[in-house]
């Protein structure tokens, strides 16, 4: 490839902010200061050495406004997205929607395109999963604040929430999971030290363990309405238990959060058999819908 052609700056307007990309041997680079800035991190600097990996940046020289070279600090693709997973700001879901739907269709046309376009695919679909999830949530909002067993994986109900209110990757949200058994349980599986050091190629585990939050949302909720249907009277956990096909420990749990909660209604009366014990009936106050 020619020399002059070879570190081809080719810039995009985002807003009052330029983004560059840079040609370097026929692959898409991007300049990391303009990329940074675009993504509303205040220390540019900063951002692109917590981010980005030493082998996803570079140094090239370009060509200044008066024709000056510089040694620009430029990113690939990897890098790009580490910025983006890393950015807590609503500018990072506009910027990428940006780079996806007006600057790759143009580089596309100039006849290269370094980003894969499976690697885009990969985002949108996590990003939906979390937009699932936080439907789920904003119907359910009763799930108890302790530790819940879903497959392998230990979570809680703030490390669902997290997923969708700190608005943030799923790579950053990962780490508010800070539940020691399953931080460990991930680096492990991923062969890391810690989570900050999750990379794009590890969909896969995340995925699974969404699944495994999300079959949970969906059998509690179901567990729960089984429950509510059957206590139409003060009823044991026992009895309810076994009108609903249900546990009685997980009955028991689902008991006392929905009397906490407003819809159930707890009574202790004199066991029948036992002098000095109590048993707790429960009856349903209202439905979830109502």
């Amino acid at each position: 490839m020619n020399e002059a052609v070879k570190n081809e700056v080719i810039p995009f307007g985002y807003g009052d902010q330029l983004v560059r990309t840079v040609n370097v041997d026929g692959e898409v680079w991007f300049v990391a200061k303009d990329v940074a800035l675009a993504l509303g991190y205040s220390n540019y600097r900063d951002a692109i050495s917590k981010h980005v990996d030493e082998e996803d940046r570079d140094a090239v020289a370009i060509r200044d406004a008066i024709g000056r070279e510089q040694q620009t600090t430029i990113i690939n693709e990897s890098g790009l997205y580490s910025l983006i997973f890393g950015s807590q700001k609503a500018e990072a879901k506009q910027f990428k929607k940006w780079v996806t739907s007006e600057v790759l269709p143009a580089l596309r046309k100039r006849g290269y395109y370094s980003i894969r376009e499976k690697d885009v695919k990969y985002i949108e679909r996590l990003e939906q999963r979390v937009r699932t999830l936080e439907e789920m949530i904003t119907a359910y909002l009763r799930y108890e604040s302790e530790p819940i067993l879903a497959g392998d994986y230990i979570f809680t109900t703030e490390d669902l929430i997290a997923l969708v209110v700190e608005k943030v990757t799923l790579f950053n949200s990962m780490t508010k999971m800070s539940t020691e058994y399953l931080v460990n349980l991930v680096c492990r599986k991923l062969k890391i030290k810690k989570l900050e050091d999750i990379r794009p190629y590890h969909y896969d585990l995340l995925n699974q363990i969404l699944d495994e939050m999300e079959r949970y949302c969906i059998e509690r909720e179901e567990n729960t309405e089984k429950i509510l249907k059957v206590a139409t009277e003060f009823k044991t956990i026992r009895e309810i238990a076994e009108e609903s096909g249900l546990s009685s420990y997980v009955v028991g749990i689902i008991c006392r959060f929905l009397a906490r909660k407003g819809y159930m209604e707890e009574e202790r009366v004199s066991h029948p058999e036992k002098k000095r014990k109590t048993l707790l009936k429960y009856k349903t106050i209202k439905m979830l819908n109502e």
